[in-house]
């Protein structure tokens, strides 16, 4: 008898934080007060649960990308509803992440006020040249995936759609002539076991 008490009271408490941290987005802009507002926004050493609002970000009305700054550089940025070209494509980029250490590249216009990442979710590097973003190679169906940019040249991998459920899956990888034609390269493609 003890033991099953012991078992549906484990059970209970072992449930109570999953079914807590597995709640529906939550949240009202603060009122016009300073204590409201004060309960209502993000910290950087933390948050207490003392209000149901669990959003990190912004509510209808306000179409913003959100930034994560580190040092005062820009680390990602999280497309609101937003659409922009990449290598001549123009495309609906919503939702859309861009993850990188090198926040303020100037060219390629990562982070200005129209562009970002170039797929779901994009990881750029170091680049040895802050002017540019490698957009060559890059076509209009490079949506569901991971895009790479690093070193002035540019991957991908994830799905290419061809019709309803009918569906690629894509290693792409391209290179540009930096430095002049002929200058490319080479760029490999390495199955390395270590």
């Amino acid at each position: 008898m003890v033991n099953k008490i012991v078992k549906v009271l484990f059970s209970t408490l072992a449930l109570t934080p999953v079914t807590y941290a597995q709640q529906a987005p939550q949240g009202i802009p603060p009122a016009n007060n300073t204590n409201a507002q004060a309960s209502a926004a993000w910290y950087r050493g933390g948050n207490t649960a003392t209000t149901p609002n669990n959003i990190f970000g912004t509510l209808a009305g306000f179409n913003s990308p959100i930034f994560t700054q580190t040092f005062g550089v820009t680390r990602t940025r999280l497309n609101g509803s937003v659409s922009y070209p990449v290598n001549t494509f123009t495309g609906v980029r919503d939702g859309f992440l861009l993850l990188g250490n090198n926040g303020n590249v100037n060219g390629g216009t990562l982070l200005s006020a129209n562009r970002g990442a170039f797929t779901l979710l994009h990881l750029n590097g170091n680049t040895n040249n802050v002017n540019n973003v490698q957009e060559f190679g890059y076509r209009d169906w490079m949506r569901t995936g991971i895009t790479f940019t690093d070193n002035n040249d540019r991957a991908y991998i994830g799905y290419r759609a061809n019709a309803l459920d009918v569906s690629d899956f894509i290693v792409n990888w391209s290179d540009n002539s930096v430095g002049g034609a002929g200058a490319a390269g080479p760029d490999n493609l390495i199955f390395n076991f270590t």
